[in-house]
């Protein structure tokens, strides 16, 4: 199992509301078995992450390349104060592990 973190930095006054929304949309739109669950999360008006947890690598490279991208791109770029720092990785232990 593999997962993406990307941290974000948005600018002040995004509407965190607005940017659930469109991540549900984005996952809703995510047609792959691999896909296990993604969570955009809040942390303060400022900052936030988005969680993304995928049963392989393949699936994890794919999505992120065709779908992911350039959606971020799109929906959540304009909103950023600083570039998101993504860290990807296979999930090693712990319940997210859980199959």
């Amino acid at each position: 199992m593999f997962a993406v973190l990307n941290h974000l930095e948005v600018r002040p006054g995004t509407d965190w509301q607005d940017l659930g929304k469109r991540f549900d949309g984005l996952c809703a739109a995510v047609d792959d078995p691999d896909l296990i669950d993604a969570s955009i999360v809040q942390v303060d008006d400022l900052h936030g992450f988005i969680l993304v947890r995928y049963s392989s690598r393949e699936a994890m490279e794919n999505v992120s390349r065709a779908v992911a991208a350039p959606w971020f791109a799109e929906n959540l770029r304009p909103h950023l104060a600083a570039p998101a720092s993504r860290s990807v990785g296979r999930i090693v232990g712990g319940t997210l592990n859980a199959d």
